[in-house]
């Protein structure tokens, strides 16, 4: 995990084991790439908009040179390469995953991840529920 504050990312192993994504029945096999990766097309897009909206992920492509992709909570159309459909939902956390080309995690290290995300999403919940200094004043 790389904690920026109000804002982490992850490693992909712990979003699959975390999150569970999968592929929605009605979503046509010919949509879908790799396991549960969806096509940023027209047809798939209709889907999930009929979808609830917390169980929906946009893939955006990260730079070149670190040939990463990343599992961003929602719906985005700006670097979009394509999204994922999860069983949890993402409630708008403040977090990303990272699928770094190459890297696992161990399973010792994934039990760790996990653990940590846990603490990270009670943190982020609890962020969002606690009443700014503006409105306080």
């Amino acid at each position: 995990m790389k904690d920026y504050g109000e804002f982490a990312v992850f490693h992909e192993d712990v979003f699959v084991k975390y999150y569970q994504p999968h592929v929605p029945r009605r979503m046509p096999r010919a949509e879908v790439y790799g396991d549960f990766e969806l096509q940023p097309s027209k047809r798939v897009f209709e889907i999930l908009k009929q979808m609830d909206r917390r169980h929906v992920w946009t893939i955006i492509e990260s730079d070149m040179e670190s040939r990463s992709v990343h599992y961003s909570p929602g719906f985005r159309m700006v670097n979009r390469v394509g999204y994922v459909v999860t069983k949890k939902p993402h409630n708008d956390a403040s977090i990303e995953f990272c699928a770094y080309w190459r890297r696992t995690l161990s399973e010792r290290g994934l039990t760790s991840e996990v653990m940590r995300l846990h603490a990270y999403l009670k943190r982020d919940a609890l962020r969002e529920r606690a009443p700014t200094s503006a409105a306080s004043n």
